[in-house]
């Protein structure tokens, strides 16, 4: 297991407490962490990666689901080096396949066609779409798949939902939705085609949109 940090300035995910993160992501008006977990675990089952690229895993998102005897490579990307602290710690028997990237993922670069899998749940909200997924695209290996899960806009709800753990606030200054068509568009020009996408609704009033992309 390896972990490569970098100083990534003020991004407001450096303010964010793990503990807060994780409250709030469990927080009975939010509860999204569930419902993202079972989104990567259906994708992993599908389509069982050798290699596997996790995008914002936070403390581990997605993690639980990895079987060390089909996956042999797993990277976790993500910018907060105290997450990523926690992911190592409950993961260690993943310590022979996982490798910690403390780094945004524009700065990240992996060889061609390093990845079978990327997945990323509610990160290209915090990135410029066309460059991560034209990035994303580079990573994948012939047939390889991308999984993306954006957050829709709702009528009910702000971009980030409210609960008790106030510091998530400061996200809201640079998280911007991205509209699904928008992402099929930038896709298909990375090289990209739309294998499946669905809407799923969760408490609270927001709803997910899951895709699913093959590199061609």
């Amino acid at each position: 297991m390896t972990t490569q940090e970098n100083d990534h300035g003020g991004n407001p995910w450096l303010r964010v407490p793990p503990a807060d993160y994780e409250g709030h992501m469990n927080s009975p008006g939010v509860n999204q962490l569930e419902p993202l977990g079972v989104i990567f675990s259906d994708v992993y089952a599908r389509f069982k990666p050798s290699s596997l690229a996790i995008i914002g895993c936070a403390t581990g998102n997605g993690f639980e689901h990895v079987d060390a005897g089909v996956t042999k490579r797993l990277v976790g990307i993500d910018i907060n080096p105290v997450y990523l602290d926690i992911a190592r710690e409950r993961y260690r028997r993943l310590e022979p396949i996982l490798e910690l990237i403390c780094m945004p993922v524009e700065s990240c670069d992996f060889p061609r066609g390093a990845f079978d899998l990327v997945h990323a749940g509610l990160v290209f909200e915090y990135l410029d779409p066309a460059d991560a997924l034209a990035k994303t695209a580079e990573w994948l290996s012939p047939g390889g798949v991308l999984s993306i899960v954006l957050q829709l806009p709702s009528a009910e709800c702000g971009p980030v939902s409210k609960s008790a753990f106030e510091s998530v606030k400061i996200l809201e200054s640079v998280l911007h939705l991205v509209p699904p068509e928008e992402l099929e568009r930038l896709a298909g020009g990375a090289g990209l085609w739309l294998v499946e996408k669905r809407k799923i609704p969760l408490h609270g009033g927001k709803s997910f949109f899951a895709a699913i992309f093959r590199k061609e």
